[in-house]
């Protein structure tokens, strides 16, 4: 998994880049979030930011690995469901 690889379309999202490539990559994954702020821009159209930081384990190798810093989402209501639209990362 590469976090420069784009994926079009939020069923691409869930089925590409979370499935296939972060439940691919880590056996476990814990995710603690702190300060989340949501801001609903429309009806149909939320920004998520929150600070991160993860605990998992490579499924290959068993290791542990984290990472934290500060997330960034953007949320699209479609059929009246919401869902992933955008992610950033920083570290």
């Amino acid at each position: 998994m590469s976090v420069t690889k784009r994926f079009e379309g939020t069923d691409r999202i869930v089925d590409d880049f979370l499935i296939g490539g972060i439940h691919a990559s880590y056996e476990t994954i814990d995710l603690i979030v702190d300060d989340v702020d949501v801001r609903l821009i429309t009806e149909d159209v939320a920004i998520v930011v929150f600070a991160y930081c993860t605990q998992c384990i490579r499924r290959e190798t068993k290791e542990p690995y984290g990472i934290q810093g500060l997330e960034t989402q953007v949320a699209i209501k479609e059929n009246g469901e919401w869902k992933l639209a955008h992610v950033h990362y920083s570290k």
